[in-house]
């Protein structure tokens, strides 16, 4: 007897799991009553539906296994991709404040920039005007320098004259008098005035000005002394020739000068030592140098003129 086929055959493409299963379920319970089919006691049967059946389940776990690991893969790459997001949000915000900041800072800079150089015209300006005002107080010191030397043309200086312990103007004319009959000139009617000029309160001596009544008794005056001193080469003018007898000292004549002066013959003498120059001294407030007897005098006006022969090559 022909047994006709199941009508799950023909639509087992389009039923579902469960379907399959108990359309398998079927078959095996009418497999095992068919008197026709015997049936091994001790071997188990696999029908072709089970067979099917273990490959759809294996399948769909698989699939379903498949599916679970697409969905965390996606899950994760979601969260990356949310992480990424934040994090370049973030790096956008900061790139903002960055900007603002920088922009802030570019300002700033410009309004320096301007300030900048604003002061470096101000600085030049302040340089012109020092360079102005420089130039301006060296005229002007000049001419007070020329001043004072025109108020003092008649004066001599005499240095470290002894002092006493009481002392009056007729003592110093006194001590003048003795000196003049030294170098055997006669002053005392030419002679305005006598004075005492203490540098040093320490010092146990100090210089004495004398004022002529005109530059011509000044010069015989100083022509007396360098000629008793080249007469007595031993024995130069001391205080001795002032009246003094309790103290001995050497003493020094020579035209007396400015402050400025003053300084500018001490750093003059110095440089004539320097660079070997023969001759250096005064004559009528000026100060003269010379390298030897036949070369021309030079006369020094101003520090920056030694600065200037100092710099010179050396001939």
């Amino acid at each position: 007897m022909l047994r006709s086929p199941p009508i799950a055959k023909a639509m087992n493409q389009s039923r579902s799991e469960t379907d399959l299963i108990k359309l398998c379920e079927d078959e095996q319970s009418h497999e095992l009553s068919s008197p026709h089919i015997t049936q091994r006691a001790k071997k188990r049967a696999f029908s072709p539906c089970a067979k099917k059946l273990g490959k759809s389940v294996e399948e769909i776990d698989y699939r379903t296994e498949l599916r679970d690991m697409m969905n965390q893969f996606i899950a994760s790459q979601n969260a990356r991709l949310e992480t990424l997001e934040a994090h370049i949000l973030e790096l956008k915000q900061h790139c903002t404040k960055i900007e603002t900041s920088n922009n802030g800072m570019a300002s700033s800079l410009n309004g320096l920039s301007d300030q900048i150089t604003s002061l470096e015209s101000k600085i030049t300006g302040l340089d012109r005007q020092r360079a102005e005002m420089c130039s301006h107080l060296s005229a002007l010191d000049e001419k007070i320098d020329t001043l004072e030397r025109n108020m003092i043309k008649t004066c001599v200086e005499i240095r470290n004259v002894p002092l006493r312990q009481t002392e009056t103007k007729q003592d110093l004319y006194g001590s003048v008098a003795v000196l003049s009959n030294c170098l055997g000139i006669d002053t005392k009617s030419d002679i305005r005035d006598i004075s005492r000029y203490r540098i040093d309160k320490k010092s146990n001596s100090s210089a004495l000005i004398l004022e002529f009544s005109n530059t011509l008794i000044k010069s015989k005056f100083l022509d007396s002394v360098k000629s008793y001193n080249k007469k007595n080469p031993n024995q130069k003018l001391d205080s001795t020739n002032l009246g003094f007898t309790t103290k001995v000292n050497p003493i020094f004549v020579a035209e007396q000068l400015t402050a400025q002066s003053r300084k500018l013959f001490y750093l003059a003498r110095n440089f004539a030592r320097d660079h070997k120059y023969d001759y250096c001294w005064i004559s009528n407030g000026r100060i003269l140098m010379k390298k030897s007897r036949e070369s021309p005098y030079i006369v020094i006006r101003s520090e920056a003129q030694l600065r200037q022969m100092s710099e010179l090559p050396v001939a």
